[in-house]
């Protein structure tokens, strides 16, 4: 079955908030880390990149995990810094 990509945060939040990785105080930091930047990235390849950062359980340096994956496969790009 063919799934477009996910590119709006509302889209990729659903998913994420469904996997269970990211608390809630989680998923708000990263709304203010990425959520004007542009998403581009298939659900399976998010859930994959989700459950590699779950595996690290510091917060901060779990949110930082899971936006470096974002970053380095493609399905994030930051037009501006925070």
């Amino acid at each position: 079955m063919r799934v477009p990509k996910i590119t709006q945060f509302s889209e990729f939040e659903t998913v994420v908030e469904d996997l269970d990785v990211f608390t809630p105080e989680e998923m708000v930091l990263l709304k203010e880390k990425i959520g004007d930047q542009r998403i581009s990235v298939g659900v399976k390849k998010l859930i994959d990149l989700c459950m590699t950062a779950k595996q690290v359980s510091n917060p901060v340096e779990k949110i930082a995990t899971f936006i470096e994956l974002m970053i380095s496969g493609g399905g994030l790009q930051f037009t501006s810094l925070h």
